[in-house]
């Protein structure tokens, strides 16, 4: 094995003991896993929406199985949720992914860590 390989496997056996700890000094980290927290009144209501939408479909869907309206309205109240939360996820103006970002700041921390043998900043 390379000295480079050894590197780069000790980097990911830090990386996956204090992963958390490093995503949570990057800002731009912060802010986009942020995104998805209820931070004001439309965010609420986005996650209302799906509730309402679920219990309108039950006695709105011309199916005559009882069950099968419930398993039906199911359905349709997670598509809504998912339908709201992309909505969210467009109305936040996040243009990375947090997976993107956190693919950035991994490699800034292994940067380092070739330059300088550890992971402090």
């Amino acid at each position: 094995m390379s000295n480079c390989e050894y590197n780069r496997e000790q980097f990911e056996q830090l990386w996956s003991e204090r992963r958390v700890e490093l995503l949570r000094r990057d800002s731009e980290y912060r802010e986009a896993a942020g995104q998805f927290k209820m931070t004001s009144a439309t965010d609420v209501l986005l996650f209302v929406i799906p509730v309402v939408v679920g219990i309108v479909s039950i006695d709105s869907l011309p199916l005559q199985s009882e069950l099968l309206r419930y398993l039906v309205s199911a359905l349709i109240t997670v598509a809504a949720f998912v339908l709201c939360v992309w909505a969210k996820s467009l109305l936040s103006g996040g243009s990375r992914s947090v997976a993107d970002i956190e693919r950035r700041v991994k490699e800034r921390y292994y940067r380092q860590y070739m330059e300088k043998g550890h992971l402090n900043e």
